[in-house]
């Protein structure tokens, strides 16, 4: 846009002369999404588990958008919930570690054991089982990827005995933590 400006005589009358042009910008948005891959061990449950003791599960998550996301969070949560999931000393911990390939499972449900053949990396540090919107290590998507992660559950060898005999259902969910807008 081309702004000017004419002043006339000291009486105080003056001109303004606008001139302007406009052109035309198509805008459109993406898709942001995810999904489970082939390998999604999250699923299989564990029963009998001691203090000391360890569940390892295996998932792929892939990203299936049409843009880049700016990460990848998971939460988790109980339902139904016990002393397991609600002691955050003694109950049950959950770390996840990223493979910058696909994990080779070993043994049969339920008690699968995973070794990364590639980069093995700590997501996310043990810690309680229940949180919410934490960022997965390594999750910055492209279009197409795929990540490969492991969570394992340990029960701790202080639970006490009130853990014993106790059940919970701990649902984990996924979800994409889309790229902040920038101004082009």
């Amino acid at each position: 846009m081309v702004v000017g400006g004419l002043a006339l005589h000291p009486s105080g009358a003056f001109g303004t002369f606008i001139a302007g042009t406009s052109d035309n910008q198509t805008v459109a948005s993406g898709t942001v999404a995810i999904a489970v891959g082939s390998i999604d061990r999250v699923t299989v449950g564990k029963a009998g588990m001691r203090p000391g003791d360890s569940v390892y599960r295996a998932v792929d998550i892939v990203n299936q958008p049409t843009l880049t996301q700016g990460g990848l969070g998971i939460t988790t949560g109980a339902n139904p919930s016990s002393v397991l999931d609600t002691d955050t000393t003694n109950g049950l911990q959950l770390a996840v570690d990223v493979c910058s390939t696909a994990w080779t499972e070993s043994g049969s449900a339920p008690n699968y054991t995973y070794t990364c053949p590639g980069t093995q990396q700590v997501s996310i540090a043990q810690r309680p089982i229940i949180f919410s919107s934490i960022q997965l290590l390594h999750s910055l998507l492209t279009v197409g990827a795929t990540n490969h992660y492991r969570l394992t559950v340990t029960l701790p060898t202080t639970s006490p005995s009130s853990a014993q005999a106790q059940s919970s259902t701990i649902k984990v969910y996924y979800g994409s933590q889309g790229r902040a807008g920038t101004e082009q």
